[in-house]
């Protein structure tokens, strides 16, 4: 039997990526765009960054 909680905590009740993204995206947008911004989030990027070809801005304006 596998561990599956390393993949429940990207869509935990109070994770707030999984908020933003569930409040204005449809379901299966905001999941997968809210585990996509976890593992972003833990990445140091120094500023200013550019996000050039991404749709309409609503990834890079909730995590970058």
């Amino acid at each position: 039997m596998s561990d599956n909680s390393a993949n429940l905590e990207f869509v935990s009740a109070d994770d707030d990526m999984f908020v933003k993204h569930i409040k204005t995206l449809p379901a299966f947008r905001g999941l997968l765009r809210s585990m996509e911004a976890k593992m972003i989030s833990r990445l140091y990027m120094d500023g200013p960054i550019l996000d050039v070809g991404c749709g309409d801005g609503h990834f890079g304006g909730h995590v970058l």
